[in-house]
């Protein structure tokens, strides 16, 4: 079973749930079936999660409050299965052994090398080709054309910024590699072709978060280079895209619109506080998405929904501290944090949550992380 879930882990970013729902519903009813079949066969109980049985429980429910209370039940239908696979990772992958666990951050390393090159193609040679392929089938989309008016690569998501989360996320993985620099470059110039100033920022947060952990280390100085060519890159992006014509390409308008975006999604959470409207059932002007993950969610799921998530989310990244603490692996422990917080903190401004191709890996990553809080100090032994 185990090639089976590799295989699915390494191709979950070519399931679009934008561009293809249906092809992204079956993607994931066979990740599910696959999770499920495993926890049966391996006798995976929910009371043997490590330190995660309560939050989880409250998430679980949290979810079904607000599916119970929505206000269109059919279209909480349409995103409700979407949490399941995460909860179910989380469950299935800190019960590898260790070579298994491995492989798992090779596949998703591999997969983000292999898109990285497609969107550096993209960037370079598939544009025409793009465009031709508009015209011809009268595709009017503005958003499509704005990314290729900035020749902002975006392949095989949909916008420049899901491409630019998902890349983030993955970089740190390639300091675990001692090739590690010829790893990071197509990586970092992929990122950088984005021009997204979020995930840039999100990366940088995330490679100083490890450096004020790691201290000390053989690696210190290959990241501290790598911390100011993204500061140099983001300061380049944004003087580059405020000389843009197009004032709505600026990034104080991007800036202005998500502020915008927050003020309507408050109103929305003032409407319903305690429930929410229900996942899937958020919309307001000019967008589905309130372009701030944690906010869009409070809407849908309401305040314990959103509640739930955060104890969630800090009950797995105090694990990891815990572990770090214990001297268990620190560099993989560390390097899997500073993926999960280069996500949590891009999603303060966008909204790949909600996004499974994206968040699929996530838990995935979350579950390696657990994986080490499972494990004893082998002083202590």
């Amino acid at each position: 079973m185990f090639p089976l879930l590799l295989v699915l882990i390494f191709i979950c970013p070519f399931f679009s749930s934008i561009v293809s729902p249906a092809r992204n519903f079956n993607y994931i009813f066979a990740l599910i079936a696959l999770l499920l079949l495993w926890i049966v066969i391996k006798k995976i109980y929910f009371r043997k999660i490590p330190g995660l049985k309560v939050p989880l429980a409250l998430f679980v429910l949290a979810l079904t409050l607000s599916f119970s209370f929505s206000i269109n039940i059919i279209k909480s239908s349409g995103e409700l299965y979407k949490y399941i696979p995460g909860m179910l990772l989380i469950m299935v992958i800190p019960s590898l052994p260790e070579e298994k666990r491995k492989l798992i951050l090779l596949a998703i390393l591999s997969c983000a090398l292999i898109i990285s090159f497609m969107a550096i193609f993209q960037y370079f040679f598939g544009f025409p080709y793009l465009e031709k392929y508009i015209i011809k089938n009268g595709i009017k989309n503005p958003f499509l054309s704005d990314s290729l008016s900035q020749r902002r690569v975006f392949t095989p998501f949909v916008t420049p910024n899901i491409l630019a989360s998902y890349l983030a996320m993955t970089i740190p993985i390639a300091f675990l590699y001692k090739k590690r620099i010829l790893l990071i470059i197509p990586l970092l110039l992929a990122l950088t072709l984005t021009r997204s100033v979020g995930s840039l920022a999100s990366l940088l947060i995330g490679v100083m978060l490890y450096l004020n952990f790691r201290g000390e280390s053989k690696n210190k100085k290959q990241l501290l280079i790598l911390a100011t060519g993204i500061i140099i890159v983001i300061a380049l992006t944004i003087l580059l895209r405020s000389l843009l014509l197009q004032e709505h390409l600026r990034p104080y308008f991007s800036l202005n619109m998500r502020l915008n975006y927050w003020r309507d999604t408050f109103e929305i959470i003032k409407l319903r506080p305690i429930f929410g409207v229900g996942l899937g059932n958020f919309n307001i002007i000019f967008s589905r998405y309130a372009h701030n993950s944690y906010l869009q969610f409070w809407a849908e799921a309401g305040i314990f929904g959103i509640s739930a998530l955060l104890w969630l989310i800090f009950s797995i990244l105090k694990q990891g501290f815990n572990a770090v603490k214990r001297n268990l692996q620190k560099k993989e422990i560390l390097i899997l944090i500073s993926c999960l917080s280069i996500f949590l903190f891009n999603n303060l401004f966008d909204f790949s949550l909600f996004l499974p191709e994206i968040m699929i890996l996530w838990w995935t990553l979350a579950g390696l992380l657990l994986s080490y809080g499972k494990q004893k100090d082998p002083t202590l032994a």
